[in-house]
């Protein structure tokens, strides 16, 4: 016999579909209730639409007002009324609505005997009770939410002028390097490697991203400008005494041009990288880096995009490992993406917001893994990032910065140019829990350790896998006890 599944609209959407997945069949029909605000809201207007086009279930809508809800009796007969003669089996699913509303509810259940359904947050589980005189009994999440149906009930859509979000877990083939994360991660090596030769490349970003107002743009426009700048900071260094007055213009303008282009400044008195080649040709093989990259020649860098695309890849495909490996903790994940573009429907060209490793639960909860290989954080874009994924959600969302910090190059040079950003973040956590960090560790690390960067206060650097465990425990209906490592 077909069901008639009563819940209530409510303004977080997504909320009311994770249950309804798990026992609604093809022919079942959803009953919403709708108050007069989810009514003036369209509370269930994207839920709608979708059940029929996705799921192959209809929609009615049972109006309410609020001294109904307020009235458990009159509750209860407003139910009683709408499930009589009615040839199908009724279930209420309790998750939405004012928590007082269940009190009219249980006093239909126990006329009607019907059973109720609850879906939990942390864990992720749904709990049924059969009968008003049994127990609850505790079961996972059934024919899982998919990307597609979270961003449509989240009045979302994919941007069109960027690719296709990759799917990562559980999808066998994903088209990614599979030596992807291998060097990056275990070859001390070509760690080095990679980090020099993006080192420059974030110097000269952030020289062009953060220009000094008092120092003329005319002196960076021309390389002669910026050699004989160059030149004269070698002067000065070498015969400071003619610059007896350090409160003149010059010399204020001299001070200001060498702390905010220190590093630019460094790479003109510098020849061109020199690398181990055995190290470049192995990054080559991985994909790290472009097979026509020439080290040799001057200023030789990726295109600016490409370590952290990169670095988001092999972020991705550690966490595709850690589902493999660990089937207690996957059980909770609907599915994990790469590189998902968000737009609004009405624009679909224009993207507002890109997930870099979106990792989508089955209780609709979504978790965003922003990866930082060494652009500085502002404060300012990680409150957007941060209010886009809960405006995205409609929920408390969690957004996780990834940062790699292998221990052996903590005092290298080449490492400290991912400094600012750690720095950054950890200032940011400290005022806003909702913020998380994983550090990207060597694979075969299994304990935590203490690390400190510049002088600054010690901190402790927990390994990738451990820290992933830490994050999606708290999902896991029976908790596991211990604390996997990477395979």
């Amino acid at each position: 016999m077909p069901k008639r599944i009563y819940v209530v609209a409510t303004g977080q959407a997504q909320a009311n579909l994770p249950p309804i997945f798990s026992i609604a069949q093809r022919g079942d029909t959803v009953v919403w209730i709708e108050t007069q605000l989810a009514e003036h809201g369209h509370y269930s207007g994207d839920s709608i639409p979708l059940l029929r086009n996705s799921r192959g279930i209809e929609s009615e809508k049972l109006r309410v007002t609020e001294s109904d809800i307020l009235n458990p009796e009159r509750m209860k007969q407003v139910l009683l009324t709408n499930m009589k003669d009615r040839d199908a089996d009724p279930v209420f699913i309790a998750t939405g609505g004012p928590k007082y509303m269940i009190f009219g509810i249980d006093r239909a259940a126990v006329e009607l005997g019907f059973p109720v359904v609850y879906s939990d947050v942390q864990p992720a589980r749904l709990l049924t009770l059969a009968h008003p005189s049994a127990s609850f009994t505790l079961g996972q999440f059934q024919n899982p939410i998919t990307l597609h149906e979270w961003l449509a009930v989240n009045r979302l859509a994919l941007c069109s002028t960027y690719p296709e979000p990759i799917p990562i877990w559980p999808a066998a083939s994903h088209g990614l390097h599979p030596g992807r994360d291998l060097s990056f991660s275990t070859d001390l090596a070509c760690q080095r490697t990679f980090f020099a030769i993006h080192q420059a490349k974030a110097a000269a970003a952030r020289k062009k991203s953060d220009p000094d107002p008092d120092v003329p743009n005319e002196l960076t426009a021309t390389p002669a400008f910026r050699n004989a700048w160059a030149q004269l900071l070698r002067d000065f260094f070498k015969h400071p005494t003619p610059y007896e007055n350090v409160n003149s213009p010059f010399f204020n303008r001299l001070r200001k041009f060498f702390l905010h282009h220190a590093k630019l400044a460094s790479t003109m008195l510098q020849p061109a990288l020199t690398l181990d080649p055995a190290c470049v040709q192995h990054l080559k093989d991985d994909a790290w880096l472009d097979p026509a990259f020439d080290p040799a020649a001057p200023g030789a860098h990726e295109p600016e995009s490409a370590a952290g695309d990169r670095f988001e890849e092999a972020v991705a495909l550690r966490v595709a490992r850690f589902m493999q490996h660990n089937p207690g903790i996957a059980s909770t994940v609907s599915g994990v993406f790469l590189n998902v573009s968000l737009a609004a429907p009405s624009d679909p060209k224009i993207r507002f917001s890109q997930l870099d490793v979106a990792i989508l639960l089955k209780n609709a909860t979504l978790i965003h893994i922003e990866c930082k290989c060494g652009r500085e954080t502002s404060e300012s874009d990680t409150y957007q990032r941060l209010g886009k994924l809960q405006r995205a959600g409609q929920t408390p969302a969690t957004l996780v910065f990834c940062i790699p910090m292998f221990p052996a190059l903590v005092d290298d040079p080449v490492f400290q140019y991912l400094y600012r950003p750690f720095h950054r973040i950890t200032g940011l956590r400290a005022v806003n829990p909702k913020l998380g960090l994983l550090f990207y560790t060597n694979p075969d690390e299994s304990t935590e350790r203490e690390c400190r960067l510049d002088d600054g206060e010690p901190f402790t650097v927990t390994p990738f896998e451990h820290g992933l465990f830490k994050l999606l425990h708290r999902y896991v209906p029976e908790p596991e006890t211990s604390i996997p490592v990477a395979r």
